[in-house]
């Protein structure tokens, strides 16, 4: 399996998103039932770093997924549409032996 690491911060249409993998934002995601979670406002990325590796690459597109939604079509996608396109990225990447992971020193 190729490994890319998640970068601290990504461009999206012009945009620089903050990627934040942290432990310390778990409890606030697990208490609303989310993997993640995308700021449009706030050019933010937040991620549960302590889930499985499938899930957190996963997870990753999937936001990535809204983040490109809202830049280039004013968030058009419903969450069911968002979530399918990434489980077919996921699955694409997977099966070219391609994920994404924390960086060293994160969890996970």
């Amino acid at each position: 399996m190729y490994e890319i690491k998640i970068p601290a911060s990504i461009k999206i249409g012009g945009f620089d998103y903050l990627v934040e993998v942290s432990e310390y934002h778990t409890t606030e995601l697990r208490d609303n039932s989310n993997w993640g979670e995308h700021s449009e406002r706030q050019r933010r990325i937040r991620f549960d770093p302590t889930a499985l590796p499938q899930q957190i690459s996963q997870t990753f597109i999937h936001e990535i997924v809204h983040a490109v939604d809202a830049v280039y079509q004013g968030r058009k996608l419903t969450e069911d549409s968002t979530h399918a396109m990434a489980n077919g990225l996921l699955q694409v990447l997977e099966q070219l032996g391609i994920r994404f992971v924390c960086s060293p020193g994160e969890s996970k």
